[in-house]
C-alpha cells in the first residue's frame, strides 16, 4: 500500500507515508491521510473536534509544543479539551504544515487573506467537512486493515482498551474521551469485563480439555493403528 502505513497501532513508529506517490496531489493527500488516522489512533476527538481542528485557535504552538486547546462551548459535554498533540506525531505534523498543506495552498493559488486556517484540507484547498473526514478515515482503515473503522470506533476501541489492559486506572477515559457522565466510561468497562471473562473462560475450558487428553493417553497408551492393505476376496495379498 503506498498510503498510510498499515500498522496504525504504531502511529508514531511508522508515520503517515506519502513519499511514493507519483503526483503533489497524491503526496498530500496520502499524507494528510495517514496523519488524521494517527491522530485520532492517540487523541480519539468526537469527529466534530477532530474537523474544527484550527491553527491558531484550536491547535495552537507554544514553544516547541502544540496544544489542542477546544473551547467548552464547541464540546458536546460543554467541558473545554485541553491536551498536547502526540510528541510521536510533531515532526509529521510539522512536515504536513510545512510541505504537504502548503503545497496544496499554493497549488490552488490562495491568497492570504482567502486561506483557510483549517488544518484539515481538502484537494481543492477547501476545509474538509466532517463527511470528508469520515470517509477518507473509514477508505484507509479498510485499505490498510481490512477492516473499515469509523471515528467515533477509534473511541469505543481506546475506552475498551484501558478497561481491559489498565482496569485500575479506567477512570481516564472518563477525562480522555470527555464523556458527559461517568456511566458511558463504564458501560465500557463492562463490556470490557465480559469479553475478558469470555476469554479466559476459554482458556480454561482449552487447558481442562488438554489435561483431560493427555490423561487419557497416558492411561491408555498412544496407539498407532497400521495401515494393512486389504484385497477383494480371492486374490492374493500384496
Amino acid at each position: 500500500m503506498s498510503g498510510p502505513r498499515r500498522n496504525y497501532g504504531g502511529a508514531g513508529r511508522n508515520p503517515p507515508a506519502g513519499e511514493n506517490e507519483r503526483t503533489p496531489l497524491r503526496r498530500f493527500k496520502s499524507y494528510r491521510d495517514g496523519l488524521l488516522v494517527a491522530a485520532l489512533a492517540t487523541r480519539p476527538l468526537r469527529l466534530r473536534n477532530l474537523t474544527g481542528l484550527v491553527l491558531g485557535q484550536t491547535l495552537i504552538r507554544q514553544g516547541r509544543v502544540w496544544w489542542i486547546q477546544i473551547p467548552a462551548a464547541q464540546t458536546k459535554t460543554k467541558e473545554p479539551v485541553e491536551e498536547p498533540w502526540p510528541d510521536e506525531l510533531v515532526p509529521h505534523l510539522e512536515t504536513y504544515l510545512a510541505d504537504h498543506r502548503a503545497g496544496i495552498v499554493a497549488l490552488r493559488c490562495c491568497s492570504a487573506s482567502t486561506a483557510s486556517d483549517a488544518l484539515w484540507l481538502s484537494m481543492y484547498g477547501l476545509p474538509l467537512t466532517d463527511n470528508g473526514i469520515y470517509d477518507r478515515i473509514v477508505a484507509r482503515t479498510c485499505e490498510g486493515l481490512g477492516q473499515r473503522i469509523n471515528p467515533h470506533l477509534f473511541r469505543d476501541c481506546a475506552a475498551t482498551s484501558v478497561a481491559i489492559d489498565d482496569p485500575a486506572h479506567v477512570g481516564i477515559a472518563f477525562r480522555l474521551l470527555g464523556h458527559r457522565t461517568r456511566l458511558t466510561t463504564e458501560r465500557y468497562y463492562n463490556q470490557a469485563r465480559s469479553v475478558e471473562a469470555s476469554r479466559l473462560m476459554q482458556e480454561v475450558l482449552l487447558a481442562r480439555r488438554k489435561d483431560v487428553l493427555s490423561a487419557s493417553s497416558s492411561a491408555h497408551g498412544d496407539y498407532r493403528y497400521p495401515i494393512q492393505r486389504f484385497t477383494p476376496a480371492g486374490r492374493g495379498r500384496s
